[in-house]
């Protein structure tokens, strides 16, 4: 294999291992819901997610199964995953921690009236608040490195409303009684993080963003790039504004 043709093979590699955690991440709450109902006579839809863990008609619980298992596929990938910024990569360790922190961690079933902050609450914070970190402020570190015509604007629009969909899906989350609409924007919540993997993998091959970091070719720092804010108030001056 030629060595040109190797590189584009190593980078194809790492995008379909982006693709496919977007692909579990989007998954994840269907397969949850579904097991409940399919393998547990029909378990009628929880409050919320983290009520799979406990919530069963029969007592075997095989919700419990793809909620651990699909949390801790995907802590175990942010986790591993290395962003193009130190700050990135610390955020995604910790939305990692967070995540199978909350699948080792379950949420109170019986405990009457205790209340308060939980480690199953805390965790699940670090989690969500990492990912929508990234989405609103590291998001933007590699759009300065797309090649003339393609727009920087398009894709700082697309991570700004991703970004605000997530930040206010769980406070939508909070001020509703209907479970089935509880657990359904708090999968639109995932979704919307399943979607920016996905924008922004589309981003990453398009720019070439990590052929160009191994062939030590960024000049600019990457957390010296403008946000997604600037990007959007100000001239697109790296490509068109359409």
């Amino acid at each position: 294999m030629e060595r040109e043709q190797l590189s584009n093979h190593v980078f194809d590699t790492y995008l379909s291992l982006r693709a496919g955690m977007a692909v579990i991440t989007f998954l994840f709450p269907i397969v949850v819901v579904a097991a409940g109902y399919v393998f547990d006579e029909g378990l009628p839809i929880q409050r919320s997610l983290s009520a799979y863990y406990w919530a069963s008609n029969t007592g075997f619980n095989p919700a419990r199964i793809p909620f651990v298992g699909g949390l801790f596929a995907i802590g175990a990938f942010l986790y591993l995953y290395k962003g193009f910024t130190v700050r990135e990569n610390i955020a995604l360790n910790v939305a990692a921690v967070g995540a199978v922190g909350a699948a080792c961690f379950p949420m109170a079933w019986t405990c009457a009236g205790c209340g308060g902050w939980t480690p199953h609450g805390i965790f699940a914070i670090f989690f969500f608040g990492g990912m929508v970190y990234v989405v609103w402020f590291r998001s933007s570190d590699t759009l300065g490195l797309l090649p003339p015509g393609q727009s920087r604007k398009y894709f700082a629009g697309c991570y700004a409303a991703i970004g605000f969909f997530m930040a206010l899906s769980p406070l939508i989350a909070l001020t509703t009684k209907r479970s089935w609409f509880v657990i359904f924007v708090e999968a639109l919540g995932i979704w919307a993080f399943a979607v920016y993997w996905l924008v922004k993998t589309s981003e990453l091959k398009l720019s070439r963003a990590t052929n160009k970091a191994l062939a030590a070719s960024i000049e600019t720092p990457l957390q010296n790039q403008p946000s997604i804010r600037q990007i959007l108030l100000n001239k697109d001056s790296g490509g068109n504004s359409h």
